[in-house]
């Protein structure tokens, strides 16, 4: 019993696939971990399958999220700009990165805010791979970051890390900023 528990396993698929059969062979010291061999017939290569991205991020998103967007990607120079200069009105400034996958969810809640803000708030982005010395300076370290600066210059900024939803982020904006 106890060398049927320390022997090789040996998995072998049959037709059809739902059928598997597990064979235990005691040729194997006690003392050796488990082997696991799983042999597939062709018909199994033969499935046709897609890469995983296609069903999460369609291309014509992510080309769409360069296009038209009423979130303006700017660079760490021209966000001192705007941050030193009179602000009009509330900036939102969201942290992303290209391969972040809740980056790109936020993304799509951030333009339809600014689409419904229009011009009452500013909407902002910045790379952090490109620019990577101003999220190193700022302690940027989870993705995505978002950064409220009001329009006040005497009221502290509010940052927050991690994915919110539209109703979070309009809270903080009509109640915080």
């Amino acid at each position: 019993m106890m060398a049927a528990a320390h022997a090789a396993a040996f998995i072998t698929t049959h037709r059809p696939l739902s059928q598997i059969s597990i064979h235990a062979s005691a040729k194997q010291p006690i003392g050796s971990a488990f082997t696991r061999r799983l042999h597939f017939q062709s018909s199994v290569l033969s499935w046709n399958l897609k890469p995983a991205i296609r069903t999460h991020v369609p291309k014509s998103f992510i080309t769409a999220m360069a296009q038209g967007s009423h979130v303006a990607k700017v660079t760490a120079q021209e966000l001192d700009t705007i941050l030193d200069g009179g602000r009009e009105c509330p900036i939102v400034v969201d942290f992303y990165a290209t391969w972040c996958g809740p980056c790109i969810l936020l993304s799509q809640e951030l333009e339809k805010l600014a689409a419904e803000y229009g011009e009452t708030v500013k909407f902002l982005k910045v790379d952090t791979d490109e620019e990577h010395e101003l999220a190193s300076e700022l302690k940027i370290q989870g993705l995505p970051t978002l950064v409220f600066v009001s329009k006040d210059a005497e009221k502290n900024a509010i940052r927050t890390e991690g994915l919110l939803s539209a109703d979070a982020i309009r809270n903080i904006i009509e109640n915080e900023l």
